[in-house]
């Protein structure tokens, strides 16, 4: 499916409950591209820890794609999904991210000091915290598979699925991959130094704030060059900083006189763009 089939998506709805919208999944996927990533960050909102409903159409959503559903993950506030595709034999763990209704996601994101991180420099002690609520499960059940896995998350999930590839890539010889979906910043230029012999791909979507957070003079870093999608939902890899400059500003405008005042929109272009429907528009191609 081309990505000008999928509409620039401002609702509140999309932003705060990405999962309830229906796939983009209409056929077996051939491999697990980053576009399949995007969608599967998207579906991973679903609430399948509290109803079986939400299960069922997590299973049904997932099996549109090619995808089969392995093991769940739930604790103090953590979520995750480890999932695996027949066509290419390739297994991919999925972190979900910060809930608006959540107080725990919320204390997480907020917990900005620095920790150690066990293996090299320090990372942000909130996220540090809420893997270490679901990781010695999946280690101790998926460890020998994980070495080899596709490790992909949005917003807060991006931020564990970062931290979770370190750790495994640490312990294990093997070819882990990381695609992050509208990350914030995870650890220290000690920790992102660590990990530049990893496989990694970081997509920023135009203005979205959490890909501005935390701020660079707490000292953050991000793990590697973003994939800049612009304002048309194009990725483009060759703006400077002063052209990505520009094309927010636009987009803040453009947004302000078409959709910002609309019911049922999102106020500021920086968190609609956020909304993870609108990765899966610029990717989708």
């Amino acid at each position: 499916m081309p990505s000008n089939l999928i509409a620039y998506d401002a609702l509140k709805t999309s932003l705060y409950s990405p999962g309830m919208r229906e796939t983009v999944f209409t056929s077996a996927e051939l491999t697990v591209t980053d576009s399949a990533c995007a969608e599967l960050c998207r579906l991973v909102y679903l609430p399948f820890e509290q109803d079986a409903a939400a299960m069922a159409r997590l299973k049904h959503d997932l099996d549109c794609g090619g995808f089969e559903l392995r093991d769940t993950f739930n604790a103090a506030g953590t979520q995750a999904i480890l999932i695996f595709h027949p066509n290419s034999g390739q297994t991919v763990l999925v972190f979900r991210g910060t809930q608006a209704d959540d107080v725990t996601d919320i204390g997480t994101d907020l917990a900005a000091w620095k920790a150690g991180s066990g293996i090299q420099g320090q990372v942000h002690a909130g996220f540090k915290n809420a893997l270490a609520a679901v990781w010695p499960n999946i280690l101790s059940k998926h460890a020998s598979t994980l070495k080899d896995a596709v490790f992909t998350g949005h917003s807060l999930g991006a931020a564990l699925a970062t931290l979770a590839i370190a750790d495994i890539a640490h312990r294990l010889q093997g070819k882990p991959s990381l695609v992050t979906i509208g990350s914030p910043a995870v650890g220290d230029l000690a920790f992102v130094n660590g990990l530049q012999q990893l496989q990694s791909r970081r997509y920023a979507n135009c203005c979205d704030v959490v890909t501005k957070l935390p701020p660079e003079f707490m000292g953050f870093q991000h793990l590697g060059a973003a994939r800049y999608i612009d304002r048309t939902g194009r990725v483009n890899l060759h703006l400077t900083a002063g052209q990505e400059a520009l094309d927010q500003q636009a987009a803040r405008m453009a947004y302000l006189l078409s959709n910002a005042w609309r019911w049922g929109h999102v106020g500021l272009r920086d968190l609609a763009d956020h909304s993870p429907i609108n990765y899966v528009r610029a990717l989708w191609s």
